[in-house]
């Protein structure tokens, strides 16, 4: 191999491991950046009408899913903590939630 050959595989060698480790930065950056959004949305408290629009439910429906009185109790709705006299639910939570019962629904159907 002559000398400008060389070279030239010098200088790929050289690109390629530069843009490796950019992309191995980037790969950092990016899983920093999930890592944040996933804390923020659980943290996330919501209050009635958010769950509402969230899960398409009436306040009634949230709080039958809530009650083991009624039909539509279910025991795997997230349970609401409070703030003062305010009911508050994590987000998280019910994304979950939603989540479980869209697999239900792909395996009935």
């Amino acid at each position: 191999m002559n000398t400008k050959h060389t070279a030239v595989l010098d200088h790929v060698q050289r690109c390629d491991q530069h843009a490796h480790a950019t992309l191995d930065t980037i790969h950092a950056l990016l899983l920093k950046l999930c890592s944040k959004l996933d804390k923020q949305a659980a943290r996330r408290a919501m209050r009635l009408p958010d769950v509402k629009a969230m899960t398409g439910d009436s306040r009634s429906q949230i709080y039958a899913r809530m009650n083991s009185k009624y039909p539509a109790y279910d025991p795997s709705f997230p349970s609401p903590f409070y703030v003062g006299a305010s009911p508050r639910w994590w987000e998280h939570q019910i994304a979950e939630w939603l989540e479980h019962q869209a697999s239900l629904s792909k395996k009935t159907h």
